[in-house]
């Protein structure tokens, strides 16, 4: 979080300096088509490069809130198993589940292992002891959890690969700089001081936009509030059932 304000600041001081250009080379009756069509252009790619990751970082968020939930449920449903042990043995595995997918986001392990882990808790379940039908249904519970977690695991994996691609920057980086240069050369029949703040505030807006879709597009794998601390507080759960 601190690095997008760090970006933000740079965005500004970067437009303050850009509007203080003094060489000014085209007029304004000359390069106003030219600046407004680059406008509506980069306004287009920027807001579905916004929209686009948005999407992504809202999917994810949704994915995650479902695999917790269902670790949970699932933690929840296996302690009313009549056999103590089955309960502490999904337990265990789930709780190895969780470790490993913090190993994973922290850059410490790979899918493989993880999927491996879930795959054993999944056997873990399976080997549950049913004693009556009181724990069949339970089972068939728990069943149903694993699968929604698997179906949110399969997600976020998807969606974590789903960054902007490099076609998406070039072009939001190359229209964002040919309307900075434009905008800083215009000739702008104005006071100084309006045709500064009206050159800054447009600059810095364009580089807002940049550092929007840098924020949402790398959110999902920086943020500790979004992908580390809700499952380290499910392993408190967990332990505390």
């Amino acid at each position: 979080m601190k690095n997008e304000y760090a970006y933000a600041f740079l965005a500004i001081i970067l437009g303050l300096a850009f509007a203080s250009n003094p060489i000014k080379v085209f007029p304004l009756n000359q390069a106003g088509i030219f600046i407004t069509i680059l406008g509506i252009v980069f306004g287009i790619i920027a807001a579905f490069t916004i929209s686009s990751s948005s999407t992504r970082f809202n999917g994810i968020r949704d994915a995650i809130a479902s695999e917790l939930n269902s670790i949970v449920g699932i933690g929840t449903l296996s302690k009313r198993f009549s056999d103590r042990k089955s309960f502490e043995k999904i337990r265990y595995s789930l709780v190895d589940y969780i470790k490993e997918i913090l190993k994973l986001k922290k850059g410490n392990s790979n899918r493989g292992r993880v999927y491996k882990s879930l795959r054993a808790f999944t056997s873990t379940v399976a080997a549950a002891k049913i004693s009556n039908s009181k724990d069949g249904a339970l089972f068939s519970s728990i069943q149903a959890d694993i699968r929604v977690l698997s179906s949110a695991r399969e997600s976020q994996m998807f969606l974590l690969d789903e960054r902007v691609s490099a076609t998406d920057w070039v072009l939001n980086l190359f229209l964002s700089a040919a309307l900075i240069f434009m905008i800083m050369l215009v000739q702008i029949q104005l006071s100084y001081i309006l045709s500064f703040l009206l050159i800054s505030t447009a600059v810095i807006s364009i580089l807002l936009i940049l550092v929007t879709i840098y924020h949402l597009d790398a959110l999902p794998i920086s943020d500790e509030r979004l992908v580390l601390t809700p499952y380290e507080e499910n392993i408190e759960v967990l332990n505390e059932l």
